[in-house]
């Protein structure tokens, strides 16, 4: 009964972003335990209260920017777009023009990046973000930086990595 009901959810979520989850269901049908473990960790990358909405999106934009060039980018720039950020800001973490967007996000994502790379600018970065974001949203900035690393990762290690893509921008609300 579970079961179904976890494979109705992956393949509305797979209607809705285009991604498959194949790997998602291997997982559950190779290691019923790990599936179980995985499915723990789904609401951290959902996760943002201190954070500001925009700040959270254009983060996982980011991260997914660096770690994939498929299908996670593109799920994550639409699910960002549905949830009302505007896609000129979307546009310009794509092409790296964040000089284009607001002067937090000219800070929040260097930060990023930094963060990503382990960059030796890191910790001239966190004193800019102190400067735009407190304590309780750095905090959250790192969850969402960690978390949301896990999904390229995972699909790469299981042979589910596709090759890159052209990201859509011509997203509508209905789609």
């Amino acid at each position: 009964m579970l079961r179904h009901w976890i494979k109705r959810r992956l393949k509305a979520f797979e209607r809705r972003t285009g991604e498959s989850t194949a790997y998602v269901e291997e997982m559950m049908r190779h290691t019923p335990a790990g599936f179980r473990r995985f499915a723990l960790f789904l609401p951290l990358t959902a996760f943002h209260r201190a954070l500001p909405k925009d700040a959270y999106h254009l983060a996982r934009v980011a991260t997914i920017r660096h770690e994939d060039c498929g299908p996670c980018l593109q799920t994550v720039v639409r699910m960002a777009f549905e949830d009302g950020v505007p896609r000129d800001w979307l546009q310009a973490v794509l092409s790296g023009h964040g000089e284009r967007l607001p002067q937090w996000a000219q800070v929040l994502l260097p930060f990023t990046e930094a963060v990503l790379d382990n960059s030796a600018q890191l910790p001239a970065l966190q004193l800019s973000m102190a400067g735009h974001f407190d304590e309780a949203q750095l905090a959250e900035l790192a969850l969402v930086i960690a978390s949301v690393r896990v999904f390229p990762t995972v699909k790469r290690a299981m042979g589910h990595a596709l090759s890159c893509s052209l990201v859509k921008l011509e997203l509508d609300h209905a789609a």
